[in-house]
């Protein structure tokens, strides 16, 4: 088996939304095929660039307007988003499944996309710095040692029933 990590790169603040509140669904117009199996554990990397909210024809622009700018108005303005995590992997979620129902019903789905659905994900204390890609990629060997020292007690901790 591979020991390799791969990971996506998400721009903020949808990558803190995975890492710490709730957002399990990622829409992408691409599914990554056998490359990331389900079950299989995925780096989530914030970006260095921030959504944008005018952006419409970014993917998450309906959930954003929806969810996002009601939890704390708007972020660009109040400089929130700078205070987020940028070029640095701050999560590992593992993959529960591809444009599913369950996926397609989340208030995250954008219509028209594929929806990418996390089960569990565990937020790195410490997010590890790293340069991202556009894609799914594969983390390099010494960040990737950097990721596993945080989360693999998690990941070999018994799922709760």
């Amino acid at each position: 088996m591979s020991r390799d990590l791969l990971a996506l790169t998400v721009l903020q603040p949808f990558a803190s939304a995975i890492s710490s509140w709730g957002k399990t669904v990622e829409n992408r117009t691409w599914l990554p095929g056998a490359r990331l199996p389900v079950g299989c554990w995925l780096a989530i990397h914030a970006g260095k660039r921030d959504f944008q909210p005018g952006q419409d024809a970014d993917a998450n622009a309906f959930a954003f307007r929806r969810w996002f700018s009601t939890l704390v108005g708007n972020p660009v303005a109040s400089g929130y988003l700078a205070a987020l995590p940028h070029g640095a992997i701050v999560a590992v979620a593992q993959v529960a499944a591809f444009s599913d129902p369950a996926a397609k019903a989340s208030p995250w789905a954008v219509p028209g996309m594929e929806q990418w659905r996390f089960g569990r994900v565990f937020a790195l204390p410490d997010p590890v710095p790293c340069k991202g890609a556009q894609g799914l990629w594969r983390v390099p060997d010494d960040v990737a040692a950097l990721v596993r020292a945080q989360w693999t007690p998690f990941a070999l901790a018994p799922e709760a029933p």
